[in-house]
């Protein structure tokens, strides 16, 4: 299954997301469309804190003893993960709309 987020129309950059949907890729213009065409529901989205991988519990550990938000090298050089481990993550964390992007950095919901 192929989901694509759209552009601007006339953005050159977009070209290829536009020819997708048009061949009948997947229109994702929200988080809520993504766990929608994953058949991911708002109670199974509940249950992935208490679900958390080794990598995301580091990471939430990490969120919670700061009393601001972490960029991303901070969240890396407090958890000890891979550059690659932390961003992987960090956004299947902002996708399941566990943390969020804030002032540059990370921040718990």
């Amino acid at each position: 299954e192929v989901l694509v987020v759209p552009g601007p129309i006339n953005h050159p950059n977009f070209a290829g997301s536009h020819k997708l949907i048009r061949e009948g890729a997947e229109l994702i213009t929200s988080v809520d469309d993504v766990f929608g065409a994953l058949g991911i529901t708002a109670k199974d989205r509940s249950a992935d804190i208490s679900e958390a991988t080794p990598e995301e519990g580091l990471v939430l550990a990490a969120l919670r003893k700061s009393s601001e938000p972490l960029h991303i090298d901070k969240i890396i050089e407090r958890t000890k993960l891979e550059t690659h481990k932390a961003n992987q993550t960090v956004s299947l964390l902002v996708i399941k709309q566990i943390i969020i992007e804030d002032r540059g950095g990370y921040a718990l919901i």
